[in-house]
C-alpha cells in the first residue's frame, strides 16, 4: 500500500546528512572547503524546513503550534521497537474508567448478546475517543474473528451521530433507516426483522455500534429513546453475532465544579437512571483531564526508553498549550484530552510509519 503521509524516513536521512556535514565543518581548515560544507548545510536547512513543514500541514495540526518542534524531535532519536497497533493511539490513560468498563463487561457471558454503555465528558475530554479506545481495548482482548467497525481513510473509527428527529417517534424510525442504510437492508427498516436474521446473515461475531451526542442536541425524550433502542436488542435469540453500543455524550465544562449546572446534573440522572434499570448498560461519566506522568508512561510504551527524552517531548507538547491551559498545567501538572490526542497522533503516526 502506498504511503499517503510525510516523508519523515527522507527527513531522517536529511538530519543524519547535516550532523555529518557540521562534523567535518569543526575540523576543516581549507576556506574553500569550509565554504562549501556552510552552504551545503544551508541547503539542507531549507530542505529539513520544507520536510517539517509538511508533515506539520499532514497532521493538520494547525491548533498544535509545536507540531513543527515536535516532528522534529521525535524524527531525531532512535527508540525501542514494540507493539505499536491502534490501540496506542487513543490510550492516554484513563485506567479508572477503562477497569469500569471491563468490571461491567458481560459478552463474554453466557446468554448476553449485546451491551451498551453510555460516555459523558466535557469536549476537551473528548468522549468520542474515549468510546473508540473501549472498542479497540475489546479488540485486543477478545480477538474475535470477524468484527464489524468503520473507519476514515486515516484508520480512526468512524462515529456517527445519534440518530435524530423532532421527535421521539421520528426518531424511532430514523434509527431504523440508519441500521438499513447501514447493512444494506432490502424491503425493511425494521430493526426487530434485522436483529432476528431473518433478512440478513449476521456474518461477524461482533458488531460495533458507536454514537456521539453534542450538548445541543439533547431532548428530554432521549431516556425514552434508549430505552426502546435497548429493547429492541433485548429480542436478539442465541447466535454468534454479539453488538457492542456506546453512545458518547458532549457536555461542556461537566468535569469542572466550578462550571457544573443543572443542566449537567439532569444528564447525569438520567443516564444513571438508565444504568440503574438496565444490567447491560454502564454510565462511565465526567471524564478528567490527564496527568503528565500518564502521558510520560504512554511515550515509555511508545518505545521512548529514554526519560530524558520523554521529559523534553513533554515540554514541547505543553509548550503549545493556550494561555489558561498552560497555567491549570503548570499549576497541577494536567492537559486536556483535545491536547494530547493532537500530540498522539503525531508521534503515533511517526513511530508507526
Amino acid at each position: 500500500m502506498a504511503n499517503s503521509g510525510p516523508d519523515t524516513d527522507n527527513l531522517q536521512l536529511v538530519q543524519r546528512k547535516k550532523s555529518a556535514l557540521e562534523r567535518a565543518l569543526i575540523i576543516a581548515n581549507d576556506a574553500s572547503e569550509i565554504f562549501k560544507l556552510e552552504e551545503q548545510i544551508k541547503d539542507l536547512d531549507a530542505m529539513i524546513n520544507k520536510l517539517l513543514r509538511e508533515a506539520a500541514d499532514h497532521y493538520q495540526l494547525e491548533a498544535f503550534p509545536s507540531a513543527k518542534d515536535l516532528v522534529q524531535f521525535v524524527s531525531s532519536f532512535t527508540y525501542d521497537d514494540g507493539d505499536r497497533g491502534v490501540l496506542q493511539r487513543v490510550n492516554c490513560n484513563r485506567q479508572r474508567p477503562v477497569e469500569t468498563f471491563w468490571d461491567s463487561f458481560k459478552l463474554d457471558d453466557e446468554g448476553h448478546h449485546y451491551q451498551v454503555y453510555f460516555i459523558t465528558a466535557c469536549d476537551y475530554q473528548m468522549p468520542q475517543q474515549f468510546s473508540e479506545r473501549l472498542f479497540w481495548e475489546f479488540i485486543y482482548e477478545e480477538e474475535p474473528d470477524t468484527p464489524f467497525y468503520r473507519t476514515h481513510p486515516d484508520g480512526r473509527l468512524i462515529i456517527d451521530p445519534l440518530p435524530l428527529k423532532r421527535n421521539l417517534e421520528k426518531s424511532k424510525a430514523e434509527f431504523e433507516k440508519y441500521i438499513a442504510r447501514l447493512f444494506d437492508l432490502k424491503g425493511t427498516t425494521e430493526l426487530s426483522t434485522f436483529l432476528s436474521g431473518e433478512v440478513v446473515s449476521h456474518e461477524h461475531d461482533i458488531i460495533f455500534l458507536p454514537f456521539r451526542v453534542q450538548e445541543s442536541k439533547w431532548q428530554d425524550w432521549i431516556p425514552d429513546y434508549y430505552r426502546w433502542i435497548i429493547a429492541q436488542f433485548k429480542q436478539l435469540t442465541d447466535g454468534n453475532t454479539k453488538f457492542l453500543l456506546t453512545f458518547a455524550h458532549f457536555s461542556r465544562n461537566i468535569h469542572l465544579e466550578e462550571h457544573f449546572t443543572e443542566e449537567h446534573r439532569e444528564l447525569l440522572t438520567a443516564l444513571d437512571g438508565l444504568e440503574a434499570e438496565e444490567p447491560i448498560a454502564k454510565h462511565i461519566n465526567r471524564l478528567q483531564t490527564i496527568p503528565v506522568t500518564d502521558l510520560e508512561e504512554w511515550l515509555l510504551d511508545m518505545g521512548i526508553s529514554n526519560l530524558q527524552q520523554r521529559q523534553r517531548a513533554v515540554e514541547i507538547i505543553a509548550a503549545s498549550l493556550p494561555q489558561e491551559e498552560r497555567e491549570r498545567y503548570q499549576k497541577d501538572q494536567v492537559f486536556n484530552m483535545t491536547h494530547i490526542d493532537l500530540a498522539q497522533d503525531i508521534i503515533y503516526k511517526h513511530l508507526s510509519r
